[in-house]
């Protein structure tokens, strides 16, 4: 799969996923109706007492398996990152990126996020420090 695949697969599934969590009640706000029933306030959802009463929340497993999905793809995406936008940076924008890299300087830092190119970098940098260092030396080489 290409990474503009896995990207597009990716914003999707993430969109689906809130809106369904957007619009999934989870029965948060309820009051009582007569002796033996308990509504939601919400969806109108109702349990009585004497079949177990409302049951506690629990997020759908389909959530947790969406969830777990977009986090490999987001990984994939990182790892295999090619910043083929890095050739079109100047000089100047380089050496601060690079700079940035290897101090976390927040004035440099500023200068990076700036370029719109750069700000996946700056956001990972305290995650992965030592792979953007890497990468840093690759472009400085450039």
């Amino acid at each position: 799969m290409t990474n503009e695949l896995i990207k597009e697969l990716h914003d999707a599934l993430l969109a689906v996923l809130k809106r369904d969590i957007r619009n999934t009640c989870v029965h948060e706000e309820t009051h009582r109706g007569g002796a033996i029933w308990e509504i939601c306030d919400q969806c109108g959802a109702k349990w009585a007492d004497d079949e177990g009463g409302r049951p506690e929340w629990k997020d759908p497993s389909e959530w947790g398996k969406a969830q777990d999905a977009l986090d490999k793809a987001q990984k994939h995406l990182a790892d295999n990152e090619a910043f083929p936008q890095v050739s079109s940076l100047d000089q100047w924008e380089r050496d601060c990126l690079v700079n940035c890299l290897y101090d976390k300087v927040d004035e440099y830092a500023e200068l990076v996020r700036k370029n719109a190119l750069a700000t996946p970098i700056v956001c990972a940098i305290d995650e992965e420090q030592t792979r953007l260092k890497n990468l840093a030396n690759k472009i400085a080489r450039r």
